[in-house]
């Protein structure tokens, strides 16, 4: 197969890119080679859903703040098919639900009609999607023999955002207080509560709040995944 001339300009912008702004330009050079309108990398964990796209700025809020990748009909077949598809509003690989049929429609209207996603292997249960979408129900420059080539980009993508702009991604803000994080920092020096409750001259009730807290506001299932989640956005 022919390598692209838009796959190398794409890696060379990458391989240079530091910032947000830096990895968008590079991914809306990539979407306007390929024919679509609008991009999105999207990496989920749990609730906490990072990304980058040039999708409307009030769908982008609306969908963060409702955490809405938790009904995405495109988040959900990714997880399930584990390779690229090209899905529309009104035709999706696997069965949708009515909520679902909602949610694309509601996407729709902010002019998100269709797509190719490209799920990308990701570890630690995270769920990581490169989508390229168009206002049409079939984009006029699309070009299925391509999808290999677009694969290896968006991991590119994959790996090299989450290097460098982890903590700059689109995404939900995170407010620890500073008990709690003091709290998840000795968590993660391997203290537990009765230990942290002595050295931070509290009770060990007051301690396992906090511990809590923090772990309710990161949206994590367990103070592991906490640590984990705090870690990875330079919380401690």
């Amino acid at each position: 197969m022919v390598i692209p001339n838009w796959f190398g300009d794409f890696i060379q912008a990458i391989e240079v890119a530091h910032k947000r702004e830096d990895f968008l330009a590079a991914f809306q050079m990539l979407a306007s080679e390929l024919g679509f309108e609008w991009c999105a990398y999207l990496d989920a964990y749990g609730t906490d859903v990072r990304g980058i796209s040039d999708y409307p700025p009030d769908w982008v809020d609306h969908y963060l703040s409702q955490d809405l990748s938790v009904i995405d009909p495109v988040v959900r077949t990714a997880k399930e098919l584990g390779k690229p598809f090209a899905w529309s509003v009104d035709q999706m690989p696997i069965r949708v639900s009515k909520i679902q049929t909602s949610f694309m429609g509601d996407a729709a209207d902010f002019g998100i009609r269709s797509g190719v996603s490209i799920p990308i292997p990701s570890g630690f249960r995270h769920t990581a999607i490169v989508t390229l979408a168009s206002s049409s129900l079939a984009p006029d420059n699309w070009d299925m023999t391509e999808l290999d080539v677009m694969r290896d980009a968006a991991i590119y993508l994959h790996a090299f955002a989450k290097l460098r702009t982890q903590a700059d991604l689109d995404g939900p803000d995170f407010k620890l207080s500073p008990q709690e994080t003091k709290v998840l920092a000795w968590c993660k020096r391997g203290f537990c509560a009765a230990d942290i409750a002595e050295l931070m001259g509290l009770k060990e009730p007051s301690v396992r709040f906090h511990m809590q807290g923090a772990r309710r506001k990161l949206g994590a299932n367990n103070i592991q995944q906490a640590i984990g989640t705090a870690t990875d956005h330079k919380l401690i």
